[in-house]
């Protein structure tokens, strides 16, 4: 407002500009800005009911007009007209500085609707990039879900019916073809019990039944002996959302694997605290690091 003032009084005096009193017109510009626009301050602070609706605003406007009237007639630096009065001078001086003042609001209003719904759109744009995010991390534990679920049901019940029916022939095989359909019986024992319950709990992992402690834990039992991991949570999990929980899974499995797969890692630390109001991941490995041209991967993405 400060600047509107201003200009309203530079352009309502521009005809009585001249080298000699371009100096004393200036400072009255300043002063004339200082007084309108603390005096519209004062108003936007305690009279904002008044300054919030249109002919309050065009009333307190009218009050800064008088002032700045007032402040030219006494330096006097008034643009007055000869056959005028004083009175119809002042009058005049009043008209001026207010139509002034309103085209140069109008054209600063018209500018600031425009960036505002310039705003708006770039604030839904964004919205519905959220939402999208959102929605592809939902498919994404979804499909997981599913996966695991058919892991767990079909394949386990697949393995189990291998091994029953193995069973049912093994009494009429011969030494030493027996001792091999045992240890076949064995490996798809193991199969079932260990590598698809791991993996379904990898592909889903309950982390409202399950600590993420052992969680981690277990996703790390996948990548020994060739890879050295350690856990370090330092903070109370039970206390954290489900769904930072699971993000923060996920940004560790994918970076697990980065470093094993990619960084040709022997060892890497995990630790997990707070900081600032926020769950802090950090991960370290003792890899070969990144090459010289980084390509956006798949990994990236999902982290």
């Amino acid at each position: 407002m400060f600047i509107v003032i201003a200009l309203a009084s530079l352009v309502s005096s521009a005809s009585s500009l001249t080298f000699d009193n371009t100096g004393r017109y200036m400072l009255v510009v300043v002063v004339s800005s200082l007084v309108g626009g603390g005096l519209l301050w004062l108003a936007e602070r305690f009279l904002q009911p008044l300054a919030q609706t249109s002919v309050g605003y065009i009333l307190i406007l009218s009050v800064v007009v008088t002032s700045l009237t007032a402040i030219r007639y006494l330096t006097a630096t008034q643009v007055t007209y000869e056959f005028f009065g004083d009175t119809a001078n002042v009058i005049a001086s009043n008209a001026r500085y207010m139509a002034v003042a309103l085209i140069i609001l109008a054209i600063l209003g018209l500018n600031s609707r425009r960036l505002q719904r310039q705003v708006d759109q770039t604030s839904q744009a964004l919205d519905l990039v959220r939402d999208q995010a959102q929605a592809l991390l939902v498919a994404d534990e979804t499909v997981r879900q599913q996966v695991a679920a058919a892991l767990h049901d079909r394949v386990q019940a697949g393995l189990i019916g291998a091994c029953m029916q193995i069973q049912s022939v093994l009494p009429r095989v011969k030494d030493p073809d027996a001792d091999l359909l045992a240890k076949v019986i064995d490996s798809l024992e193991e199969l079932r019990g260990l590598d698809v319950r791991r993996a379904v709990r990898s592909l889903s992992p309950n982390l409202r039944e399950v600590d993420l402690q052992s969680a981690l834990e277990e996703l790390t039992e996948t990548y020994r002996p060739s890879m050295q991991t350690t856990i370090d949570i330092d903070i109370d999990v039970d206390a954290v959302a489900h769904d930072a929980r699971l993000g923060a899974y996920r940004i560790i499995e994918q970076s697990l694997m980065n470093s094993a797969m990619h960084g040709q890692a022997r060892h890497c630390e995990v630790t997990i605290r707070e900081l600032s109001g926020t769950l802090d991941v950090l991960i370290k490995d003792d890899g070969v690091g990144l090459p010289e041209k980084v390509g956006s991967g798949l990994g990236s993405t999902l982290i």
